[in-house]
C-alpha cells in the first residue's frame, strides 16, 4: 500500500500474510534481527507506522566525496 514518499510500506504477499518493505533498501524491512514478513496485518501496519515515524524521515548522511563543491571549506590563497 503506497504511502506517498514513505520509506516503509505494507503489502499482502502471495501467502496471505503481510510484509513491511523498505523502499530505500528495496528489501524486507527489519527490526533488530527480525525480517518483517509473514506478519498479521495489524502487526505489519503498526510496525510500519513505527518505522516511518522513527527511521523514515532521517536524511541519510552524505559521504564526503559526494558533497557539493560549494559546501567544501575555502582553500586559503597561496603566498
Amino acid at each position: 500500500m503506497g504511502q506517498g514518499n514513505a520509506r516503509f510500506e505494507v503489502f499482502r504477499d502471495p501467502t496471505d500474510s503481510w510484509v513491511v518493505w523498505d523502499c530505500e533498501r528495496d528489501d524486507f524491512a527489519s527490526l533488530g534481527t527480525a525480517a518483517l514478513y509473514g506478519l498479521a496485518e495489524s502487526h505489519a501496519r503498526t510496525v510500519c507506522l513505527f518505522l516511518n515515524t522513527t527511521r523514515g524521515h532521517r536524511p541519510r548522511p552524505m559521504s564526503p566525496w559526494l558533497r557539493p563543491v560549494d559546501s567544501a571549506p575555502p582553500i586559503p590563497p597561496s603566498r
